[in-house]
C-alpha cells in the first residue's frame, strides 16, 4: 500500500506544511475490522522521513490520526501491542 497524506509547497521560502488529521474505516469484504492497527510509515524512497503514525481501529473499523505530516507514506496493518492477534483473514500468507 502507499499513500500521499498531502502536498506541501516546494522551495526554500515555502512555509512548513501543516499536519493534518487522517481518518478512515478499515473493512474486509464489507465488514468492519476492529482491533487492528493502521500504521502510516514515512516512505524514505520518496524522500520522507520521521516516526510512523498509528491508530487502533474501533469495533466499527474506524480510526483517526490527529496530526500527520504531509508526505509519502507506506500504509500497513499490524496487531496491537496488547497481545491480541489480527483476525486470521488478515494474516499474511508468508
Amino acid at each position: 500500500f502507499g499513500a500521499m497524506a498531502a502536498l506541501g509547497g516546494c522551495g526554500s521560502n515555502a512555509p512548513a506544511p501543516t499536519p493534518a488529521a487522517v481518518r478512515g474505516r478499515l473493512t474486509l469484504n464489507g465488514e468492519p475490522v476492529g482491533g487492528a492497527w493502521v500504521v502510516f510509515a514515512p516512505d524514505p524512497r520518496r524522500g520522507h522521513t520521521g516516526a510512523p503514525a498509528r491508530a487502533e481501529t474501533a469495533a466499527d473499523g474506524t480510526f483517526a490520526l490527529p496530526a500527520v505530516r504531509p508526505g509519502w507514506y507506506r500504509v500497513a496493518l499490524a496487531a496491537p501491542p496488547n497481545g491480541a492477534e489480527l483476525p486470521a483473514k488478515l494474516a499474511r500468507p508468508d
